[in-house]
């Protein structure tokens, strides 16, 4: 968990901002973010497949197979990734990008308002 401009969401290691996707399918094993959709959101990834989280309140943390061959860490069987725009710790640009993108809670749950509170 870490700060950002919208509140305490999940980051990764680096303290940056992971987001989920409306489009994924919960719990399907795989990623329906691809070609140009990765250029802009890349994956989460770790170096094993079963990686260890602090911070998050009774969450299912796993991986699936990532398109360029490592693990993508997922979140309550959600995959997560990062946003191209967020540039620092703490910023959390890709919130609501197409009303499909979403910031996580401590319990794995998408955040889906905005700085504005809408």
């Amino acid at each position: 968990m870490g700060p950002t401009t919208i509140g305490e969401v999940v980051v990764d290691t680096g303290g940056m901002t992971v987001y989920v996707y409306d489009n994924d399918e919960v719990g399907s094993g795989a990623s329906s973010c691809r070609g140009p959709c990765l250029e802009s959101w890349p994956p989460v990834t770790s170096v094993t497949e079963n990686p260890v989280v602090q911070g998050l309140q009774e969450v299912v943390v796993d991986t699936i197979p990532a398109a360029d061959g490592t693990h993508q860490l997922t979140v309550n069987g959600r995959p997560v990734y990062r946003y191209k725009d967020d540039n620092e710790p703490g910023d959390a640009f890709g919130q609501a990008v197409g009303s499909v993108w979403w910031t996580l809670d401590s319990s794995g749950n998408p955040v889906t308002t905005t700085a504005g509170g809408e």
